[in-house]
């Protein structure tokens, strides 16, 4: 796939720091930062260069276009990119005549280098729908939309004709790269994968024949599949089919997993609904963790939701147990009003509070709180402070952090 490593950074790196606030806003006067860097870019290209980056641009929206789990945006991305295409390959096989396999593919690295200088300069629109719609904000395909809008303009300066009147049919929904038939090649789910995210009304007989139980490309599921491009009625229709709502999907996560993340409630209501496990657990630890860390602007609303179906905040590996994700954002009311149901390794939490009580500017959250549950380790656990570093430590039967060394001369 063409699309960029400086693509990817700014969608990790940038999205956060928009959300945060850290990006200013350029002032109504000033130039929009995404033209400033396009045209600084492509200024002192000669014209045969500027026609080979935008016939690069144009490649990426186009594969791009089925990376958007909408199929309206789909197709028109889709369209877009082929219009710009269909404009720019008359000159493009002009300014491609001549040169060596090895020199085409330089102009592609300098291409690529030049969409990941402008990856860092996002057009001030692009930020404002970011802080707007959060992670639902297909950024990386609105980006180049923004880049394809910019090189259809500097097509105009160089007078080429106007892009042909077509219209390109709506690609396949792709995720990760892959298309449906790519992704669930070897398997028997690919025509079933085929249907989805295509705002068909599908229902539990459509997917009868299904193999369920495999699974694609990096463990992907049918559900998974469903859940990235938005298909809710693909989605309700799988669950309705019998598929195993505890089994692993994508990257060994059951499904919950990645349901919890999202800010749209539906999948994991339907999944709970239809009885999936609130204790779901993946490589990224519980369902009830995913939820309680992500940022999504449902208001904790994920969390409780998991809670109110009897997900717990202990489980067997304390750093994935809700009390370490507590420790680790200073959450120490949380864990108080909790208490009740702390059975976790008291070992692993003290050293948490240890660290944050010998921090040289004091510890963080409410300090009170913060002794109150020492207290409580100290009382009710027999834990000695201060705890050192753990790594190593000797572990009970549970598998919990053990203190030999410890006496009640150290409480």
């Amino acid at each position: 796939m063409m699309l960029t490593d400086g693509l990817k950074r700014w969608a990790t790196l940038a999205a956060a720091a928009l959300l945060a606030g850290a990006v200013p806003t350029v002032p109504a006067a000033a130039a929009d930062p995404a033209a400033q860097m396009f045209k600084r870019l492509t200024d002192p290209l000669p014209r045969a260069r500027k026609v080979q980056f935008c016939a690069y641009v144009a490649a990426n929206g186009g594969v791009l276009a089925g990376e958007a789990p909408d199929p309206a945006t789909r197709s028109a991305r889709a369209t877009t990119a082929a219009r710009l295409s269909a404009r720019l390959a008359p000159e493009l096989a002009r300014a491609n005549a001549g040169f060596s396999p090895e020199n085409l593919a330089r102009i592609e690295r300098e291409n690529r280098e030049m969409m990941g200088l402008l990856s860092y300069a996002p057009a001030d629109a692009l930020g404002e729908q970011l802080k707007a719609g959060g992670e639902s904000v297909d950024i990386i395909g609105l980006f180049a939309d923004d880049v394809m809008r910019r090189c259809d303009a500097l097509a105009d300066k160089l007078k080429l004709p106007a892009a042909p009147a077509i219209a390109a049919a709506e690609p396949g929904f792709r995720w990760f790269g892959g298309t449906a038939a790519e992704t669930f090649t070897g398997t028997g789910l690919a025509p079933f994968a085929e249907r989805l995210c295509k705002g068909e009304a599908l229902a539990a007989a459509d997917f009868a024949a299904a193999p369920l139980a495999e699974r694609g490309t990096e463990g992907t599921s049918l559900l998974d599949w469903a859940m990235a491009c938005g298909d809710k009625a693909g989605f309700a229709a799988i669950v309705a089919a019998g598929a195993e709502l505890d089994a692993a999907g994508v990257f060994s996560s059951p499904p919950l997993m990645q349901a919890a993340g999202k800010s749209d409630l539906f999948w994991l209501e339907t999944l709970l609904a239809a009885g999936a496990k609130p204790d779901a657990l993946g490589p990224e630890g519980t369902a009830l963790n995913k939820a309680y860390n992500t940022s999504d602007p449902t208001g904790g609303r994920a969390w409780q939701i998991l809670r109110a179906a009897g997900a717990s905040l202990n489980f067997p590996s304390a750093e994935q147990s809700m009390w370490w994700s507590f420790a680790l954002y200073a959450d120490w009311e949380q864990i108080l009003a909790n208490w009740d149901e702390f059975d976790s390794d008291p070992v692993a939490l003290a050293r948490s509070i240890s660290m944050d009580l010998e921090r040289s500017g004091g510890p963080r959250g409410n300090a009170k709180a913060l002794e109150e549950i020492k207290a409580r380790l100290i009382g009710g656990h027999g834990v000695c402070f201060p705890v050192g570093p753990t790594y190593g430590a000797p572990r009970d039967a549970r598998g919990y952090l053990v203190q030999p060394d410890c006496n009640t001369a150290r409480r």
